[in-house]
This record gives C-alpha cells, structure tokens and sequence, in this order.
C-alpha cells in the first residue's frame, strides 16, 4: 500500500508490537497476553434491542468473559460508541464487567480513557461517527501507544462496525481475531455474510472460547469439565507471566442461563 509521496504508510517490522503486513494464508500466531488486546465495538443501548434474543443474550455473555479475560490475563480494553447521542451509551451488562475489570463499583459511570486503579484493567474509551473504528483519530492515536499487534474484536453489527474494522486492522498490518460468539447483526443472513467478510479480509474467525484458552499458554498441566450447580466449569492449572502456577476456571451457562465467567483463583 503506497501513498502519494511513494512511501508505505503502515509501521514496518514487529519489534515492540509493531506489526508487519501478514500474508491471509500465513501460520496463525498464538494469541498472546504481551501482544493481544481487547476491543469491544459499539454494544449499545438503542441498537442492542434489535438483535435477536438469542444471539443479544450471548453476545453479551461472551463479551463479559472476554473482558473479564483480559482484566485476569493482563490485556488492554478499548470500548467504542457509535454516535452515542443517536445510539446511546453502553449497555449496563457491559458498564458492568468494565467496572469490575476496573476495579470500581458498578455505575455506569466510567469516564472516558484509562482507569486502572488498585490493579484493575487499563480501560480506553472512545466516541466515533465512522463505522470503522480503526477509522477514529482517537483509536489511530491509541494504537501506536499500545503497541499490541493482535486485537480480539467483539461487538455489533457483525457486518458493519465489527467487519469494516476487522478489515482496516489487517490492512495496517495487525492480527486480528473476531468472535463469532461475540459479536451479532439484526439477522442471522448478515451475520453469516459478515464473519464470511471478516474472514475474506484475512482476520481469523474465532470464539470466546477459543481466544480465551489460547491466551493462556502452553503450559496447561491440569484441564477439567466439571458440574457446578447450574454451570459447566472448566478448571486448569497454567502459569502467569512470571512461571508462578495458578488455578482458574471458566465457567459456561447451561441451557436456560445468561451467567458465565472467568476467574483467576491463585496460586
């Protein structure tokens, strides 16, 4: 890609995050906790309704664990919102899992940009009228500031915002990995034609779950499923960023229910 003044405007190599022009029929990277982040685009008030129940009721599960993840793993969380005074805020469900990554009692009134207090996830906020978010100063001024080259994307509408930015990240350069359970459309028809979009793009059509056991390493010495109560739990045993071992487990609604989470329970 070359613009007018001859040069390749995109960042050259992957030193320090910088990605580097991927070939869509390249190996596909472990997703990893220095590399990856988290952006969530557009769950939002007055455009939640319109999506099926179904497909609403687990887009918002799989993105609570997906945010949960990359508070416990150590993963920057970039939220957008599409012309909030059309489409309104952020969803309360949504408010919620960022207060708790964060660190803060549920309110729905986190501020724009970062908040990590008392060890809580580092939380970047940004408006736009684009429906690319890559296609926002906001989030282009962010992005060299992170210096993550992998982006797990989640959000709404799957053909839209989630496509057209999956999109613009792979042509900067940038791996990208778009949960197909955790993202929706108002009809099953566009969010087939999306992910299929995605993926022609050269993003990575993934899940929740996949992006989530991915990110914890190699090194899993314990791997379980077991019934708890009204949940499934997945326990394992890994290890954080220093070796140090610790246990956690995911947790995955049983049919009839809208609660699943991720938990770290220490060493």
């Amino acid at each position: 890609m070359i613009d007018a003044t001859g040069e390749d405007p995109r960042p050259a190599g992957k030193a320090g995050g910088v990605p580097t022009p991927r070939d869509s029929h390249s190996l596909i990277d472990m997703l990893s906790r220095a590399r990856a982040a988290l952006l969530v685009v557009d769950i939002q008030d007055r455009l939640i309704p319109a999506m099926p129940e179904p497909a609403r009721d687990q887009l918002l599960r799989n993105t609570a664990i997906l945010i949960e993840a990359a508070h416990r793993l150590g993963l920057p969380i970039v939220v957008s919102q599409q012309y909030p005074k059309g489409l309104g805020p952020t969803v309360q469900a949504i408010e919620d899992a960022l207060a708790a990554a964060q660190g803060a009692a549920p309110s729905g009134s986190m501020t724009r940009g970062v908040a990590a207090k008392n060890g809580g996830a580092a939380v970047h906020r940004f408006d736009k009228h684009e429906f690319s978010a890559a296609a926002s100063p906001e989030f282009a001024a962010l992005l060299p500031k992170l210096g993550r080259d992998q982006w797990i994307v989640c959000g709404m509408e799957a053909h839209v915002c989630v496509y057209q930015t999956a999109r613009a990240l792979v042509g900067r350069g940038y791996q990208v990995h778009v949960c197909a359970d955790a993202v929706a459309s108002r009809t099953k028809l566009n969010w087939k034609i999306g992910l299929g979009l995605v993926e022609r793009a050269g993003a990575i059509v993934s899940s929740t779950e996949v992006c989530v056991f991915d990110l914890l390493g190699r090194r899993i010495a314990e791997l379980a499923f077991v019934p708890e109560g009204d949940l499934w739990a997945a326990r394992w045993t890994t290890s954080d960023a220093s070796g140090s071992p610790l246990r956690g487990g995911v947790y995955f609604a049983r049919a009839g229910h809208a609660t699943a989470r991720i938990v770290v329970l220490g060493p």
